[in-house]
């Protein structure tokens, strides 16, 4: 496990893309303009927020934990984005991060991001990114995260992970920007799985 530098951007920026192009694919942006969008992310989060960002690596980066910060620092990200995009391209990835968007309560840490390369995925990985996560959250601190309810396999990890549903939800608005109609919002809570090991 490390977290990421500059020289890792492009791997990055790729292994967002293949593990949210089919969320993008409702916004009907054409495909170098998905890239351009996660390229700017990658490049956003590695030179601002890049303490938040996890990173499982062999001979190329496996799969990536980001959690949300506690501050964004959104407007340089809006920057980067209107200067590479066209307008209408802009607006819409916009929405998209919009209506990914969670507001974080004082103790909580937010997964916004988990991807698993898809040549890495039934190897653990995932598992091993959450675990290393788990041992950063204190007693007073919950892991929460959102998850498609139509995603059975990413379910299934964090239920292996003891997360649980806490919260379930529609959004009709959402759901034409990036795809999910229904979703859970799970959630792992420190002091709970502290109590249990004593």
């Amino acid at each position: 496990m490390m977290t990421a530098g500059s020289n890792h951007i492009d791997e990055i920026a790729c292994l967002l893309m293949e593990g949210f192009s089919g969320k993008f694919q409702s916004l009907k942006m054409p495909v170098h303009e998905q890239e351009i969008a996660f390229l700017c992310l990658a490049e956003h989060i590695v030179n601002y927020h890049s303490s938040n960002l996890v990173i499982k690596r062999d001979e190329i980066i496996q799969g990536l934990l980001f959690i949300k910060p506690k501050k964004w620092i959104g407007t340089e990200l809006t920057k980067q984005l209107l200067k590479k995009l066209r307008f209408t391209a802009f607006l819409k990835t916009i929405a998209f991060f919009f209506f990914l968007d969670h507001r974080c309560n004082n103790n909580e840490m937010h997964i916004d991001i988990l991807v698993v390369a898809a040549s890495s995925r039934g190897k653990g990985i995932g598992a091993q990114l959450i675990q290393t996560v788990k041992s950063q959250v204190d007693a007073a601190q919950q892991l929460t995260l959102f998850v498609s309810a139509d995603n059975n396999a990413a379910r299934r990890l964090y239920e292996k992970q003891d997360f649980l549903v806490s919260r379930k939800g529609k959004s009709k608005t959402g759901g034409r920007f990036h795809g999910i109609k229904e979703w859970h919002f799970m959630e792992w809570r420190g002091d709970v799985h502290r109590e249990k090991k004593i």
